[in-house]
């Protein structure tokens, strides 16, 4: 195993921290930190002191999990055909690290117990200091990265080690193809759409033992985040019931 790629065991440990000093602040301010809401349509909130919860980013997660379990099944009875295998934890992969509401959440939590406020839009910085919208993933990473190491928190950290931007716009681009052994990126390979265009090809490639591990890990982000998410739901709602139906 990579010894860059955290341990099932950190991931989880480095999640619950997140969560249990999340537990430390005033309980308004988490639940504002973990329900999202619209800015926009709070401008126009009918009542005053009311905040617009959107459901959208909850629809997503919703739909996040059913996808990543109906394939996580399939990924458990296809053990005999390896190159489904690989594209399935392609798939996944990519679908947990492009999904927004974990990260948004994750970098809430870090945002209120650095003393600022949520936002439920997405907001970092460029690399000359300029605030941005982060669309992608590799911006979302980056800034919660940045934002967990000034808390000293160690989760930015494991998420990095997690994330592998070759994999991700290889994949996304369907830039690559697969052997017994690896995965090709052949974005610098085929001429298609190299650039600088004039440039001798090269190739980047990513052993299959090593996917197996980052999907492992990113499957254990994913599995704990939604473990802890349901509880802390609980909490700052005064519910006991849940907040979408468990895994049976």
């Amino acid at each position: 195993m990579s010894k860059d790629i955290p341990s099932k065991y950190e991931i989880e440990c480095s999640i619950s921290e997140l969560f249990n000093k999340a537990r430390e602040i005033d309980r308004i301010a988490l639940w504002r930190a973990t329900i999202p809401t619209d800015p926009v349509i709070d401008k126009h909130a009918e009542k005053e002191g009311k905040r617009a919860v959107t459901y959208a980013p909850w629809n997503e997660w919703r739909e996040l999990k059913s996808f990543i379990w109906s394939f996580e099944d399939l990924l458990k009875k296809s053990s005999d055909d390896q190159a489904l295998q690989v594209r399935i934890m392609m798939v996944l992969y990519c679908h947990v690290f492009e999904a927004d509401f974990p990260l948004a959440v994750i970098w809430n939590l870090m945002r209120v117990i650095s003393g600022q406020g949520e936002s439920w839009t997405f907001i970092g910085k460029d690399r000359k200091g300029k605030p941005l919208v982060c669309e992608y993933p590799s911006q979302k990473v980056r800034e919660i990265k940045r934002i967990s190491d000034e808390i000293g928190l160690n989760l930015g950290n494991v998420i990095n080690k997690l994330w592998n931007d070759d994999l991700r716009n290889s994949f996304s681009h369907s830039q690559y193809f697969i052997s017994d052994y690896e995965i090709l990126f052949s974005k610098n390979l085929s001429p298609i759409s190299r650039k600088p265009h004039d440039v001798m090809p090269r190739l980047a490639t990513l052993q299959i033992e090593e996917l197996k591990n980052l999907y492992d890990g990113v499957y254990s982000l994913f599995e704990v985040f939604e473990r802890e998410y349901r509880n802390i739901y609980n909490y700052v709602t005064l519910q006991n019931h849940r907040l979408h139906q468990d895994r049976s």
